[in-house]
Formats: structure tokens, sequence, C-alpha cells
């Protein structure tokens, strides 16, 4: 199945037909580890009485198979006469199996997650790359240096833990042990 290898954000499964698959739960699980998302769209559920038939069953399917998970509800209508309004798709959900905010969450939520997912694959392919520090010139290693002991005793300043660890790096090379704490007695 498409889940394994495809670089893919969307799996679009014809809703107006008997489902040509069954979603596999080993499936299923790899594709909610992936990210991917699964549409139904609510258009062919509008068209007859067969198809509103195949729609609500092959929703229901893929509701139930995804424990409501990483669905995306959507019109694919060809006209605007076709689009319906928010509440309207939240109410036709809950023909699908969605009850309240998970219906919302399919129509809302999800979508705008999918968007987001695809933007950050889209935009983030290369955009930082690591190297190794011996490929930086003799010049500028001094800036990694820095920034290892800026990072140190950054580090050491927000722990408490750490604070006598702290001076024993700032005092110049001399090691001092941090004052031990005199016990209680009562």
């Amino acid at each position: 199945m498409c889940v394994n290898t495809l670089n893919v954000d969307l799996v679009c499964l014809p809703m107006e037909a008997r489902m040509p698959v069954l979603l596999r739960p080993q499936y299923v699980g790899v594709a909610l580890k992936r990210g991917l998302f699964f549409e139904i769209s609510y258009v062919p559920s509008m068209t007859s009485s067969q198809m509103r038939q195949m729609t609500i069953c092959n929703a229901q399917h893929i509701i139930s198979s995804l424990k409501g998970q990483n669905v995306v509800v959507t019109s694919q209508a060809v006209s605007a006469i076709e689009i319906r309004s928010p509440y309207d798709v939240i109410n036709l959900c809950s023909l699908f199996g969605a009850k309240g905010p998970l219906a919302a969450q399919f129509l809302l939520a999800n979508s705008r997650n999918l968007i987001l997912k695809a933007e950050c694959r889209k935009s983030a392919m290369g955009a930082m790359t690591a190297l190794p520090t011996s490929w930086l010139p003799e010049e500028e290693t001094w800036k990694v240096l820095e920034c290892k002991n800026a990072d140190i005793l950054e580090t050491t300043a927000k722990s408490p833990k750490l604070q006598g660890k702290k001076k024993r790096l700032t005092s110049g090379g001399k090691t001092k042990e941090p004052k031990k704490k005199k016990p209680r007695t009562e």
C-alpha cells in the first residue's frame, strides 16, 4: 500500500463506490506514524440515495479504522452550490460516526494540521545542514569553542544543582569546591 513508500500527505479514497481496499490495522498504524491524513468527501452523499449509502458506509469504515485520528472532511465540490456550511458538514459527520468535538476536529483542526505539515515538508527540505567542524577554516574554529563555552555557562546558570560547577568553570582554571550545607538540627 502507498502508506509505506510514497511521499504523500493525504490519502483520497473513492467514496461513491464500494471501498476498493480494506484499511488493515498494520497499514493504518504505519500511516498514523507517518502522519498521513485520510480524506472523506461529502459531495457524493448529496447526489443519489445509493451514493449516499456508499459514502456513509465508507466514511464509517474509515473513521472506525483510524479511530477518529487524522481524518479530514472535504467537499470535492465542482460548483459553488455543492458547498455546505461548516455546521451542516459537522452534522453530516455525525452520520459518519463522529460525534460533537470529533466532527469539528475533522473539519477545522485536522485540515489546518494537514496544510501546515505539507507546507513544512515542502519548505524544510535542506533548510539546515550539519557539517563537521573539520570543514571550517582555521580562523573560524574559535566560534565553535566560544559557543560551547557559552552553552555550558548558560546551562549551569539555569540549573541550581550545577551552580557549584559554574564556580569551578569560571574561576580562571582554579578548582574550588562549592560550600557544603550544614545539616539542620532541631
